[in-house]
């Protein structure tokens, strides 16, 4: 294995995250961290951060079931290019106990990442909108 996508296909990234949410009040999340994005020509480094805090009840979308809060490591994936993973993104967050689980999509990629407690710590769920800015730098 050469460990390159030629074309394009995956972003990585990990760091550490924060998030907190309560009944149907609302939640907010925070994260940073490092990213490796793949080219056709292999793979580019760099950092990535990701911020949203909404309330449930100003937008019906937004729902938030459960209550839990905390902080910790944060690993994922998006599919496509570096332009797909920044920007804002519909995020579905499923937190059991120590362990949160996030669906991500936006108009042009969809991905999913785990946290242990940076996703929360606590039971329940919520949906929200995020948005990512990475600041890449060359091989």
């Amino acid at each position: 294995m050469n460990f390159r996508d030629p074309i394009g296909l995956v972003t990585l990234y990990g760091g550490l995250g924060a998030s907190a949410y309560t009944g149907f009040y609302g939640n907010a999340t925070a994260a940073l961290g490092v990213i490796a994005y793949s080219d056709k020509s292999g793979w580019f480094g760099g950092n990535w951060a990701s911020y949203r805090a909404e309330k449930a009840q100003a937008d019906c979308i937004h729902t938030t079931l459960g209550h839990g809060a905390g902080a910790g490591p944060v690993f994922g994936f998006f599919t496509g290019a570096l332009n797909a993973f920044t920007g804002p993104s519909s995020n579905v967050t499923l937190d059991l106990g120590f362990i949160g689980l996030t669906y991500s999509e936006n108009s042009s990629g969809w991905g999913l990442s785990a946290g242990v407690g940076g996703k929360g710590i606590g039971l329940g769920y919520y949906i929200n909108t995020t948005n990512t800015v990475a600041i890449y730098s060359g091989k």
